[in-house]
């Protein structure tokens, strides 16, 4: 229950949310119960979370690779819709201190970071695009 606009392509978004649920935790896929349907006002701000989602990735993307150099691939950017928790999706051969990256996504985002970790090789057609 959403709307689509010029700007948003609903049905990309939903092939790429259900495709990376293949690659996680059971209790990463469980996302709960439906507790009632958006209300309008909820439906018109989804786009608005889209565009910060594609902010988050790149801002992510450019502090992990580019500023400390990270061995990582930034694979997708989940905003929670309260704007409170920041689910960053992604993938590295080897284990990585994030606590440097955290600090300044905390600092600009105002919001709790989750790094989770997927196997984007198994999942080569998991690519955030918008």
């Amino acid at each position: 229950l959403g709307v689509v606009t010029e700007s948003f392509n609903l049905q990309a978004f939903m092939e790429r949310r259900f495709a990376m649920r293949a690659y996680m935790d059971e209790e990463d896929q469980n996302v709960g119960y439906i507790i009632r349907i958006a209300s309008s006002t909820e439906t018109k701000l989804l786009p608005e979370k889209f565009q910060d989602e594609e902010m988050i990735f790149k801002t992510c993307e450019n502090l992990a690779i580019h500023t400390y150099r990270l061995p990582m691939t930034v694979v997708d950017v989940e905003y929670q819709f309260d704007r409170h928790k920041i689910t960053i999706y992604y993938d590295s051969p080897v284990r990585i201190d994030f606590r440097e990256l955290v600090r300044d996504l905390f600092s600009s985002f105002k919001a709790r970071i989750w790094m989770k970790k997927i196997n984007q090789f198994q999942a080569p057609d998991i690519k955030h695009f918008a």
